[in-house]
């Protein structure tokens, strides 16, 4: 939350307004935290959009993203951002902005794949110790 109070500060700087043009989406689950807009120019009704990947970090961890994410990045291309924000409860906190990282970043990502697991469900557990109780 620090992360994004920071980043929502960082958009207004740069020109967005909070009401209305700045949302704040992680919980919707569309690849990115924030998306903020501003018209540039009324007359041709064009509109600067700026989807935002909030991570807050320790200075010197590795940044880490989603499949989901990194998907999203690659599909939104220049209209995908990445606000890393170094040391945000320290002393001197620092927000990166990384624009198009699918791009930018892409020579220096590692895909890391979890450890693959089976799950038994406790009642085929319960199950088989009830079977197998009857079988001795």
């Amino acid at each position: 939350m620090a992360a994004e109070n920071l980043v929502v500060a960082s958009l207004i700087e740069e020109g967005f307004f909070p009401e209305d043009r700045i949302e704040r989406v992680g919980d919707m689950k569309l690849g990115f935290d924030i998306r903020a807009h501003r018209i540039v120019d009324s007359s041709t009704g064009e509109i600067h959009i700026k989807r935002i990947e909030v991570k807050g970090r320790i200075r010197g961890q590795p940044v880490r993203l989603t499949t989901n994410e990194w998907y999203k990045a690659q599909q939104l291309a220049d209209t995908y951002w990445i606000y890393v924000g170094w040391e945000l409860l320290g002393e001197n906190p620092e927000i990166v902005k990384i624009q198009n990282p699918a791009c930018t970043l892409d020579h220096a990502k590692r895909e890391i794949v979890a450890a693959r697991f089976f799950e038994i469900p406790a009642e085929a557990v319960g199950v088989a110790s009830r079977q197998a109780g009857a079988n001795l």
